[in-house]
């Protein structure tokens, strides 16, 4: 089995890209292309590095909030408004 040491420095590198761009699950992806790992293994591994990443840099990470919860709430409020819309159309 691989261990952390076996990795390269171009798959470390393409690992922190996508943990910077808020994508865990490629970062993974990626970790158990190059290694082998298994699924638990190889988060465990990223989760700890982006770990000890966020502690270093925290200003060079997407926050963990980040993406389509934002979204999502847009859509809600817009069905919502839509659907108050409608029902103050009946009242009148």
């Amino acid at each position: 089995m691989t261990q952390p040491q076996d990795i390269t420095d171009e798959t470390w590198a393409q690992i922190e890209s996508s943990l910077r761009g808020g994508r865990k699950i490629e970062a993974i992806k990626i970790l158990r292309d190059e290694t082998g790992l298994g699924l638990k293994e190889a988060k465990d591994l990223v989760e700890s590095h982006e770990a000890g990443l966020r502690d270093q840099f925290p200003d060079r990470f997407a926050s963990k909030a980040s993406g389509c919860g934002g979204a999502a709430a847009a859509l809600l409020l817009l069905v919502l408004s839509v659907s108050l819309g409608f029902g103050l159309m009946k009242i009148m």
